[in-house]
């Protein structure tokens, strides 16, 4: 049995199709360290068995909201870690992960432009401007999640979310 993979020991949500990666504009991936902080880090290729880099949605929300045009349906998202199974939440300006209770816990949804991404939060900052997902450029904090008021040209908001390779059948 070396170097089999039993169905048994994957995360129970491994196999859902909505699992996914997210990229930082660097090209690394979001994993909880240290348990419930989330931080972009090397991934490891396309290893299907690394499971700490594997997010999955695990509660859905649409709601209506103001746009140039008018209104419009958005749906947003509660993103939670696979392994840890623990979702993202706002902890000041740093995210932070605390455990999913069948509730909606910080939503985000996706704006899409040129195949890049930016996940914006259902909740505005105390000015009423919405914040989005970022990667902090502090040195001694970099590449922690932070959540900053969304601008239109910053990289550091950006990510990818492919979904994660499958594991081979035979």
């Amino acid at each position: 049995m070396a170097g089999c993979v039993l169905a048994q020991n994957h995360p129970a949500n491994y196999v859902k199709d909505d699992t996914f990666r997210l990229y930082s504009n660097e090209g690394k991936c979001l994993r909880p360290v240290r348990g419930n902080d989330p931080w972009f880090s090397n991934c490891n290729g396309d290893d299907p068995l690394d499971f700490d880099a594997f997010w999955e949605i695990v509660w859905r929300k649409d709601k209506t909201i103001e746009t140039r045009d008018g209104p419009a349906t958005a749906t947003y998202y509660s993103m939670c870690s696979v392994t840890a199974g623990l979702c993202l939440t706002r902890r000041n300006k740093a995210l932070a992960m605390e455990s999913y209770t069948g509730e909606e816990i910080q939503l985000w949804r996706p704006f899409v432009n040129n195949g890049r991404i930016k996940w914006i939060s259902e909740k505005n900052d105390l000015e009423g401007q919405f914040t989005c997902l970022s990667s902090d450029s502090n040195v001694s904090y970099k590449g922690h999640l932070i959540e900053e008021k969304c601008h239109g040209d910053s990289e550091r908001q950006r990510t990818t979310n492919p979904n994660v390779p499958k594991l081979p059948r035979w």
